[in-house]
C-alpha cells in the first residue's frame, strides 16, 4: 500500500496544478502595503484556446481578488532564469466570463 499512495502522490504532484482552472483560483487578500505572492507554472495547461495575442501559449493558473480601492495595482515578475517564458496577465471582472 505505501509504494501504491507514494506514486499517487508523485503523479499528482507533477500532473496536476491546484489554481490551474479558475473555479479553484487562489484567494488574494490586498491591502495597503505589498502583498506579495510566490506561484509556479509547474503542473499547469491551458485554459481553452490560446489568445491571439499569445499563440504560444501552453500554461495557465489563475488567482482573484477583491478591489478594496477605486485604484489598485498588479504586477507580475519573474524569479526565474528561464529567459524563454514570457509573462502576460489578463484581468476578468465578476467570473471566470467576465469582461
Amino acid at each position: 500500500m505505501k509504494q501504491l499512495l507514494l506514486f499517487f502522490i508523485l503523479f499528482w504532484h507533477v500532473s496536476s496544478k491546484a489554481n490551474d482552472e479558475c473555479v479553484n483560483a487562489i484567494q488574494l487578500n490586498p491591502n495597503a502595503n505589498c502583498v506579495n505572492v510566490s506561484g509556479t507554472f509547474n503542473g499547469a495547461t491551458l485554459s481553452g484556446a490560446a489568445p491571439t495575442c499569445a499563440t504560444n501559449s501552453s500554461q495557465d493558473v489563475w488567482y482573484r481578488f477583491t478591489a478594496t480601492e477605486q485604484t489598485m495595482s498588479v504586477n507580475l515578475s519573474r524569479v526565474s532564469t528561464n529567459s524563454t517564458m514570457y509573462l502576460a496577465m489578463e484581468l476578468y471582472e465578476d467570473s471566470c466570463a467576465g469582461n
